[in-house]
């Protein structure tokens, strides 16, 4: 007898999903011929199009839209396809989610949106079609940290540009009351840190600590930033 269509393993993939994150779209094509569910999901509750989202996959991405893949299903993580998308780079996909619907405010159960995915991993050419379809600029995660805060601490400066001409919020504050400036002077960013003084940021915010970015690059040893921030006028 042959095997099942529809058999799940131990990690609850059908040989769709196995096809689906393998790239092998036309055994996908053929499943689905053979009457799989195009919104199957695994136990992480991944479908097909979260998979070829997340890899890249833009012909099978296309494929499994117009076979009727629900755009907005999310994952065990509250991921979204956007989300998965965007944090891995992939800005074609993105634009074709949003375009067919996709809900571009969605978080994933940490607070991500897909505008805070892509800023953390530095990924501007996502920018453009989120920006365009009104992504929120200041939306936070569950730390309250923001896009352009993720950006600045990462070192992002082509992010971290590009959030400031949308005029992203300077000076919003996370849960330790620390601002981009200040994530930046932490992590020794000095790039980022010329940008944001340059934009007017707010330099003498101090964290639940009572420390400034100043005086954090100081304690980091950041000689660089410690000279941009004190040249511009900021105090320890």
């Amino acid at each position: 007898a042959g095997a099942k269509v529809s058999a799940h393993d131990v990690k609850g993939q059908n040989a769709l999903l196995r096809a689906a994150d393998g790239g092998y779209d036309d055994i996908v094509r053929l499943l689905l011929e053979k009457g799989d569910d195009v919104n199957t999901q695994d136990h992480g509750h991944r479908t097909a199009l979260l998979i070829a989202a997340g890899n890249g996959n833009q012909k099978l991405v296309d494929f499994l839209i117009e076979k009727g893949a629900e755009i907005d299903l999310k994952d065990r993580a509250g991921m979204t396809a956007l989300i998965h998308a965007a944090e891995s780079g992939h800005a074609e996909i993105v634009g074709r989610l949003l375009e067919e619907g996709a809900g571009v405010h969605a978080w994933a159960e940490d607070g991500r949106t897909a505008l805070i995915a892509a800023a953390a991993n530095g990924h501007v050419t996502v920018f453009e079609p989120l920006f365009k379809h009104k992504a929120s600029l200041n939306a936070r995660d569950t730390k309250e940290r923001t896009a352009l805060m993720l950006a600045a601490e990462a070192g992002h400066a082509d992010a971290v540009k590009a959030l400031i001409a949308q005029k992203a919020n300077l000076d919003s504050v996370d849960k330790v009351n620390r601002t981009a400036l200040g994530w930046a002077a932490i992590e020794g960013r000095s790039e980022v840190v010329k940008l944001l003084i340059d934009a007017r940021a707010k330099l003498d915010n101090k964290d639940v600590d009572g420390w400034t970015p100043l005086r954090w690059a100081k304690e980091k040893g950041h000689a660089e930033v410690a000279a941009l921030l004190s040249e511009a006028g900021a105090v320890e």
